[in-house]
């Protein structure tokens, strides 16, 4: 081949070759489109909203007498969640014990409440039934999209600073209903909680999916008992997937381990 010929070959291998590249950096470029979309349309479980209720609806509604006392309810837990969330306890500055524990690895648990809604000023019993149901579903049928309907019959805090919850155990008594966009039910259920089968840790560290309340606040807020209806209303409705529900797990203190009572 003359020189020409070969200048000509090199000149079209170099034009082919930066054709070749080009086309390669689109196809990078399109592709890192595609997956910034995608991240942005499916959040990290970190950064969900429970509060969002675009794709799962809930709706409750309280028997008339329960819900009268819905306001004084509300107070009374936003005030006990800023002290657990400002001091580790509801003992505030008073306790000096409770000063250690904020100092140390108490301030390494994730509480359920602030876990599933953030803002403290949005913290209600109707908002916790909800995040908690948002939660549950988004562990074991992240693709459900419908209805949730809790009525709630009876409640019950053994020590709650609400006189009227007050009683001798903690359980609720209610019936859930769920059912898809396309109208179909997918199950009913009614019954009422039992405190058999609750989950404990003493690790302060503990970050699995469980969500978790000091241990108190089975007698006094109504967090773990709220979520443990949830989910055993949820449990029934899709007992396939019971294994991926999680639960509320109860935070003892102590040394290291995580254990299920029953």
């Amino acid at each position: 081949m003359n020189r020409d010929g070969q200048a000509a070959c090199g000149r079209g291998i170099s034009q082919a070759g930066k054709g070749f590249a080009l086309g390669m950096v689109f196809v990078l470029l399109l592709v890192g489109m595609c997956l910034s979309s995608a991240l942005a349309a499916s959040p990290s479980r970190a950064d969900q909203d429970y509060l969002d209720d675009r794709y799962v609806r809930v709706i409750v509604i309280f028997r008339r007498d329960l819900a009268e006392r819905l306001d004084a309810i509300d107070r009374a837990e936003r005030k006990m969640e800023r002290r657990l969330r400002s001091w580790g306890s509801y003992a505030g500055l008073a306790s000096i014990q409770n000063r250690g524990r904020v100092g140390g690895a108490h301030r390494l648990i994730r509480w359920a409440g602030k876990r599933l809604i953030p803002d403290v000023d949005r913290y209600s019993l109707t908002n916790m039934i909800a995040a908690i149901t948002r939660y549950e579903i988004a562990r074991a049928f992240p693709r459900f999209r419908g209805y949730v309907r809790f009525v709630i019959e009876e409640m019950k805090i053994a020590r709650h600073p609400v006189a009227y919850l007050r009683g001798t155990a903690s359980y609720i008594r209610g019936s859930a209903e769920v059912v898809d966009y396309g109208g179909h039910t997918l199950g009913r259920f009614s019954g009422i909680t039992a405190r058999s089968g609750l989950s404990y840790t003493v690790d302060p560290t503990y970050d699995g999916p469980g969500l978790l309340f000091p241990e108190e606040d089975l007698a006094i807020r109504v967090g773990p008992t709220v979520a443990l209806f949830v989910t055993r209303m949820m449990t029934r409705i899709w007992p396939h997937r019971a294994d991926r529900f999680a639960g509320p797990v109860l935070y003892r203190g102590g040394y290291g381990m995580t254990a299920r009572f029953y």
